[in-house]
């Protein structure tokens, strides 16, 4: 439940931006890039609905099937457990590209305005975008001037970032940790299984 954890202390890093920034009687706007079925806004809007914040959510997808299931059980769940409450703590589900959050050429596709958001999210999701420094600028471009994005994920090195390891892993750890993440292996099984 590691994963759940997480996707709770993102929450936690948001009320933490509120307080910092004296939001708390604001509706804070976020956007989740790569919400799957909306399990990381499930988790945040646990801590959300404790700590009694107000926030509209956009959970985003590509995948039609990952927003079915996020509009049909999870959406469901949240309503059901008093997670959601009309002018307090909404959500929505839609669908867009991560690569392409501002612009683009595909109606089917929403977009938002350049600093819309208090605060984006990416919970492992990274992994599955084909150009994840695209995916983060673009994350950039929608947050307002004092914006917070969160980003939690086990993914590829990108190389073109001077990327920090947590300090249970360490500088000591790195090596190994890499050696024992074939992310060749990885990357076939997920071709061989679309």
């Amino acid at each position: 439940f590691r994963d759940t954890w997480w996707r709770r202390q993102a929450g936690l890093e948001i009320i933490n931006y509120i307080q910092i920034n004296q939001k708390k009687n604001e509706a804070i706007n976020l956007l989740d890039v790569a919400t799957g079925t909306g399990l990381s806004l499930e988790e945040m809007f646990k801590i959300f609905k404790l700590f009694n914040v107000k926030v509209s959510a956009t959970g985003l997808d590509y995948n039609n099937k990952m927003l079915a299931e996020a509009k049909n059980v999870t959406y469901e769940r949240m309503k059901k457990n008093g997670s959601l409450e009309k002018g307090i703590r909404e959500i929505r589900f839609t669908k867009g590209d991560a690569r392409n959050l501002t612009h683009t050429t595909d109606n089917s596709l929403e977009t938002f305005p350049k600093e819309s958001f208090d605060a984006t999210t990416i919970m492992f999701g990274i992994g599955g975008v084909d150009s994840p420094l695209q995916a983060i600028k673009e994350q950039l471009l929608l947050l307002k001037q004092d914006g917070i994005l969160v980003i939690t994920d086990i993914h590829k090195p990108i190389i073109e970032l001077n990327e920090k390891w947590p300090w249970f892993i360490g500088k000591k750890y790195v090596d190994a940790f890499l050696e024992n993440v074939n992310w060749e292996v990885v990357e076939e099984n997920f071709k061989k299984a679309q």
